[in-house]
């Protein structure tokens, strides 16, 4: 009988072993595609500047709407740091939801007034750098997307037993996902 235990009890252990891997394994793999959100962010952070500056010239007047965006931008970029130190919880990431949320309005306040400045409209540095913000913004959305996978298959692995058991003995908390914002989802700023 000793010998039967003895083997059940080692195949149990396998098993919990096995699941405390693919949940870690999952939790780093969303960890990553998170990375790459950030990295994005960094870049558009790195863009912003320039482009509310060639506006600024060409469209003076609207210093408000600028500083706007500017604010909007990095407000964005210091949620999505917090979210990153933060293990992507659902409170976590609202902060950088809501950040996006007003970085998205800002922009399109932006773009809005543009056409209204001759300069602006005609402007060529200002169209390519719109149009690397454009660019970005759909890197951004695919990097989205693949965190979103990410995240999902993580919080289907957490919840399907018998790996909940060890989600829920070592503390394995679900992480949210990102929704696509209206630029992303149109694609162009």
């Amino acid at each position: 009988m000793t010998p039967y235990v003895t083997l059940v009890a080692l195949l149990i252990v396998f098993w919990a072993v096995g699941a405390y891997q693919r949940l870690l394994r999952q939790r780093k793999q969303c960890r990553t595609a998170f990375s790459q959100v950030e990295a994005q962010a960094e870049r558009r952070h790195e863009l912003i500047p320039p482009l509310v500056a060639a506006c600024r010239m060409r469209m003076p007047e609207e210093g408000a709407a600028l500083d706007a965006v500017l604010a909007a931008d990095k407000a964005t970029l210091a949620a999505t740091a917090y979210a990153a130190r933060n293990a992507l919880g659902i409170d976590a990431l609202v902060p950088l939801i809501e950040a996006e949320a007003m970085l998205e309005s800002a922009l399109h306040t932006m773009f809005v007034l543009k056409p209204h400045y001759s300069e602006a409209a005609s402007d060529l540095d200002l169209h390519r750098l719109i149009d690397e913000l454009s660019a970005l913004e759909s890197r951004m959305a695919f990097a989205r997307q693949v965190y979103n996978e990410a995240a999902s298959h993580y919080n289907a692995a957490r919840v399907q037993f018998p790996s909940s058991v060890i989600a829920v003995v070592f503390a394995f908390t679900p992480v949210a996902s990102l929704p696509a914002t209206g630029t992303q989802q149109a694609g162009r700023p």
